[in-house]
């Protein structure tokens, strides 16, 4: 019965997302043109259109694998479209836009605007006459790319969507470990965040609160690349591997500190950057015989990031968890206690997603933790021995907010995408994470 009524949500929010959140096959917050009507969205360019339409993609394949339905098939094709554009566009092999904008969107809903100097394109593709693109792609966008493209390559019944996963994926990594590990811009430079090279990481101080974070997803991205890679290829990117994981440059070393856990550099966003990179790397190397890569570090660190992380309740990071821990049981008490939290988080969902105003700094029943977070914001989130507050109590709608802020957010005039919900359910049905518990 429970997940029958978990079932039903998801199939609600699935067609919220396809009627009121996909712009050229991308995802992201959309505006409401008045106070919480959502009848009508108006959605433009998002800076993480690539991440948010990433975490749609994986749901949808991982959702089809398990519905064989038609029209499931059609609505991830639709989103792996979108992700496939932004490569595109921006008529530069390897490199994917952040975001972009087709001619008839500019003057209706202000697409396109904001941003540095120059960072928007116009795109050079023939196919793409009259669009445009955002350049200084970011490393939440290479980590989305990353996550969704080696599921599609996968995952997907369609053997020329799978070609081009592989293709795409094969391309952006291979130009990152020919550029030193740095992400090439339009401009011949690298982008703002896409660095992951050792002299960045390793001996650049203000680098090193990402360190573990950005070491982790180059490890990611070389497992991912892997699993779809020719006899030809395979050897640089074992080469490449063996390069990062040396005994000058440590990153599998760098790993196993990952999560930074004082309170005034604890960042919710990077917990999402290393927990699809966890995913990535452990699902695509499975095995040492199949996959040359050690796992080891990598366990080691889920490991510990997990159990700084898991008094939130997160059903993503959870059900990431379970399904990637080697050390999981089925039907023991902390496997059932984990699962638990992953119902709870799921339930208590709000149906709508909507961005209503949402407060609770005048309640009785919460207890503040009176440290700075990494805003310089003081007495905005409770105490993180108790547990937050549920889901539709609370303003969170994506992943890389903090669980545990109870300041006043939300407007009632965006809605969130599906996808922080349809991502971490239907990852739970594919790995059969629910099943001994309901």
């Amino acid at each position: 019965q429970q997940l029958f009524t978990l079932s039903k949500k998801a199939e609600i929010f699935q067609n919220i997302q396809i009627n009121n959140h996909n712009r050229h096959g991308l995802t992201g917050e959309c505006n409401l043109p008045s106070f919480g009507d959502n009848r009508k969205t108006i959605c433009g360019d998002n800076d993480n259109n690539g991440l948010w339409t990433a975490i749609v993609v994986v749901s949808a394949y991982m959702k089809y694998s398990i519905t064989n339905n038609s029209n499931d098939l059609k609505f991830a094709s639709t989103f792996f479209d979108g992700l496939s554009r932004l490569h595109y566009v921006t008529n530069i092999d390897g490199l994917m836009a952040r975001s972009l904008c087709a001619p008839e969107e500019e003057p209706f809903q202000k697409c396109g605007i904001g941003g540095k100097p120059g960072q928007w394109r116009n795109s050079t593709n023939p196919n793409f006459a009259g669009w445009s693109w955002k350049s200084d792609t970011s490393s939440d966008e290479v980590t989305g790319h990353a996550f969704a493209l080696s599921i599609v390559a996968k995952l997907s019944p369609i053997p020329e969507e799978r070609a081009e996963a592989a293709r795409l994926l094969n391309n952006f990594i291979l130009r990152i470990i020919k550029n030193d590990y740095k992400l090439i811009d339009w401009t011949g430079k690298p982008t703002s965040w896409g660095w992951w090279n050792p002299d960045r990481l390793n001996n650049d101080r203000a680098w090193s609160d990402g360190r573990g974070v950005n070491s982790m997803q180059i490890l990611a991205f070389l497992s991912a690349a892997y699993s779809v890679s020719n006899e030809t290829t395979k050897p640089i990117l074992l080469k490449a591997y063996k390069e990062l994981c040396n005994e000058t440059n440590q990153y599998n070393e760098n790993i196993l500190n990952l999560k930074i856990t004082v309170p005034s550099d604890d960042n919710y966003s990077d917990d999402e950057l290393a927990f699809l990179p966890y995913f990535t790397f452990l699902y695509f190397c499975q095995n040492e015989t199949t996959c040359p890569f050690e796992r080891a570090p990598v366990l080691a660190s889920l490991e510990r990031t997990f159990q700084i992380v898991r008094p939130e309740r997160p059903d993503l990071w959870n059900a990431i968890y379970l399904a990637m821990s080697d050390d999981c049981i089925a039907n023991d008490v902390t496997t059932a206690s984990i699962v638990n939290d992953m119902l709870w988080n799921l339930k208590t969902w709000q149906l709508e997603l909507i961005t209503w105003p949402t407060s609770n700094v005048k309640r009785q029943d919460l207890i503040y933790d009176s440290a700075t977070t990494r805003f310089g914001i003081k007495n905005v989130q409770t105490l993180h021995t108790r547990p937050p507050v549920p889901n539709n109590e609370r303003g969170q709608g994506i992943w890389n907010g903090n669980p545990w802020d109870v300041a006043p957010t939300g407007s009632g005039m965006s809605e969130n995408d599906a996808g922080a919900f349809l991502l971490p359910y239907w990852m739970a049905r594919f790995f059969n994470l629910f099943e001994n518990f309901l």
